[in-house]
């Protein structure tokens, strides 16, 4: 029974990159295959077709932007009966590694006690959220997206390791400490190494491949990554939790090599030196600066042989005490407690004889904007940490609503002046996190007031007058903060059709052309305002799709060409068949048929995109993420 939920889970917890639109999911897609009408046996054959997946680029850091993949249902697919026939010498394999904080040790099928998770998380969000009944999520189904297929070591979250008391022993024990980190690491696998690092030598994997023992754990490694990633040897799709246990085999006779130089050259492990290493993240005690520089030589040197090498702009030796906190974090927490001690003296003063709970404290004008002035200041003193900055800012802030449903002119203000305090620093850097941190803050705001009150219709005016004007200044970041549209739908305000239709002749992005669709649809059809963006929207996408090109067998293994053609098809409000037909003459060109029979039959009338989200599935959806980003931050971080 653990087993069939671990499976089960697979297709949340180890395909989809956390990097996605609120509304995407494999629901339906889980839904299928655990039907009847779905049968593993037609891929029980030799031949595999090669996938591209669905590309997604979004920012690293404050200026450079990296692809995130969302792989083909068929790569998905081939991507769990790899997990199924390899599973027990994946394990066996990456128990060999005496550095790794974050592999996987056993499958995740141990009972759990998630109503004390509930108990930790739910409850936790669920009063901070002001969530309705119908609005909560059960322990059941946050399982499914909550719990991964395999079972992890000690960390969990890579801020974890800098509190964890191996960690806190190293800084005590050792006198110098160096990090390291590989460059450009996913995207610098090299598939065939993989084999190499299986069978221990380059020349024997290569003797193996050649007798065509395409079954061997080693080729098969070496052939899933291709598969799924457009038959690439250079690179590993970047995002699903599937490639960093992946990125560990190679890592992990890495890290046997490493360790058997140093120990023959009179290093021991715990007593001359300690690595924790946190995917391709290396931190380094010793009490000796010849030795770390063996130790990154040694790293440098078996790196090497795998076409890898360290990012040098990040290697500095320290020599205890240690910095391994990002100093802007710190200044803000520190801004951020100033704020709120300033805000309870002076309501204190103000209120002497009033009850009052912290909550209720929603400031001054002169409050805000002091931690306004506060926080930018941070963010241009540490520019290079300005997305941690604003990211955590996003996350930590909360506006206190006062206890009446109707509240005064003066208070609104405040609460309007601590809104667009909120919005300026988020446009200081705007991407994927921050935009999912600003609407999750901004969606429990709004919930405080009760809905269609007139604080209620007077505040969401204001937000939707910020993002809108957001939207619009920055209209070059739409494909990273498409989920500000769906934001935008349950406002009671609407955006004018000339803007989303400026949107559409921008772009191709699945997310940000779903997330138009989205916007503009009112059940099977849409608000009429909106008719002339529906015929544009319907233009654009027979247009990418009549001229869409691709080199592999078939379109719809092409994940970008495949998810439009797929989700729009069961968008309703464009209600033609012309999508289909395009659809439908892909799927008979499929030479194998049962993959010919699932892609033109069962999996026709399902939808990745969630055409029919409500309010509450948003509110939901937000919720469901934000509890699994606080617990299981460790699965984001490539």
């Amino acid at each position: 029974m653990k087993k069939k939920q671990s499976l089960k889970n697979f297709f949340y917890t180890e395909v989809l990159p956390e990097e996605r639109s609120i509304l995407f999911t494999n629901k339906p897609f889980v839904k299928l295959i655990n039907s009847n009408k779905f049968d593993l046996k037609i891929f029980d054959k030799e031949r595999f077709f090669e996938t591209i997946p669905l590309e997604i680029k979004v920012r690293k850091g404050n200026v450079e932007t990296r692809s995130i993949s969302i792989p083909n249902p068929l790569g998905q697919i081939y991507m769990l009966l790899y997990y199924l026939k390899y599973e027990y010498l994946i394990l066996n394999f990456l128990k060999k590694s005496n550095y790794s904080v974050r592999k996987p040790i056993k499958l995740n099928m141990t009972s759990i006690n998630l109503d004390t998770r509930r108990d930790k998380f739910l409850k936790k969000f669920e009063e901070q959220y002001n969530l309705k009944k119908e609005e909560t999520i059960s322990s059941d189904e946050l399982e499914v997206v909550y719990e991964t297929y395999y079972a992890y070591s000690y960390v969990k979250r890579i801020t974890s390791l800098y509190s964890h008391p191996k960690f806190n022993n190293a800084k005590m024990k050792y006198r110098y400490f160096k990090k390291l980190d590989i460059e450009n690491f996913f995207n610098s696998i090299y598939t065939h190494s993989l084999s190499w690092a299986i069978f221990g030598d380059k020349n024997l994997s290569k003797l193996n491949k050649s007798n065509n023992k395409s079954d061997f754990f080693a080729n098969a490694t070496d052939k899933i990554c291709q598969i799924i990633n457009k038959n690439e040897t250079n690179g590993i799709v970047v995002g699903p939790e599937f490639s960093r246990v992946i990125a560990e085999i190679l890592l992990t006779d890495i890290d046997q090599k490493i360790f058997e130089i140093l120990y023959n050259n009179g290093l021991a492990l715990d007593k001359n030196y300690k690595i924790f290493r946190y995917v391709d993240d290396y931190f380094i005690f010793s009490n000796s600066k010849s030795e770390i520089e063996f130790i990154e030589l040694t790293l440098r040197n078996q790196l090497s042989t795998f076409n890898l090498r360290l990012n040098n702009q990040k290697s500095i030796l320290q020599e205890r005490p240690f910095k391994l906190n990002n100093t802007g974090i710190i200044s803000l927490k520190s801004a951020h407690s100033d704020f709120l001690l300033e805000k309870y003296l002076s309501f204190k003063i103000s209120n002497i004889n009033y009850s009052f709970e912290f909550k209720d404290m929603i400031g001054r004008n002169n409050q805000w904007k002091k931690l306004s002035e506060r926080v930018e200041d941070i963010i241009t003193n540490n520019k290079d940490n300005k997305k941690s900055i604003v990211l955590y800012f996003l996350k930590a802030i909360d506006i206190p609503v006062p206890k009446d449903s109707e509240i005064s002119n003066a208070s609104l203000k405040v609460l309007v002046n601590a809104i667009e305090t909120i919005m300026n620093i988020y446009a200081m850097h705007m991407d994927f996190y921050t935009t999912e941190a600003l609407l999750f803050s901004l969606s429990e705001f709004i919930n405080k007031f009760p809905k269609n009150s007139t604080s209620y219709n007077k505040i969401c005016d204001k937000i939707f007058n910020f993002l809108y004007a957001i939207l619009k200044n920055h209209s070059d970041m739409a494909e990273e903060c498409y989920d500000i549209l769906i934001f935008l739908k349950f406002l009671p305000k609407k955006m004018n059709s000339q803007f989303l239709c400026e949107l559409l002749k921008n772009t191709n992005n699945y997310f940000l052309l779903c997330s138009i669709a989205f916007y503009i649809s009112n059940d099977d059809s849409i608000d009429k305002r909106y008719s002339i963006v529906l015929k544009k929207l319907d233009s654009k996408i027979r247009n990418i799709l009549n001229n869409y090109e691709t080199y592999i067998d078939n379109k719809l293994f092409d994940s970008n060409f495949f998810f439009i053609a797929h989700d729009f098809y069961n968008y309703r409000p464009l209600k033609n068949d012309k999508i289909k037909k395009i659809y439908i003459r892909e799927a008979d060109k499929i030479s194998d048929e049962g993959l010919k029979d699932l892609f033109k039959g069962v999996m026709l009338d399902i939808s990745f995109f969630d055409w029919d989200a409500s309010e509450i599935t948003f509110k939901r959806r937000s919720l469901e993420k934000r509890i699994i980003s606080s617990s299981q931050r460790s699965n984001r971080l490539y």
